[in-house]
């Protein structure tokens, strides 16, 4: 057995349970409270590593990441909308 094949979850859940269960992985967390408890901290550690410790790289991606949080529960209904309306 090849480690891709050991890796694939298809090998072990059927196709829908895989699809179902990130489906309802995604729309608890971006569009749930620990989405907006992660996001809300991404924001204050990454003022505070852009103001106190100089680290704007750093501070770039948590606010990148927060971005992807706060906005990622529109974004993601609205493609299960579009997603829908093709099939």
């Amino acid at each position: 057995m090849s480690l891709l094949d050991y890796l694939n979850p298809l090998q072990y859940v059927s196709q829908k349970e895989y699809a179902e269960f990130w489906l309802k992985f995604f729309h608890t967390f971006f569009c749930g409270f620990w989405g907006k408890v992660l996001a809300c901290s991404l924001f204050v550690l990454a003022l505070w590593l852009a103001v106190r410790r100089q680290r704007l790289r750093t501070a770039v991606i948590f606010y990148f990441l927060t971005f992807i949080l706060a906005y990622g529960g529109g974004v993601y209904k609205f493609l299960l909308k579009v997603l829908k309306s093709f099939g």
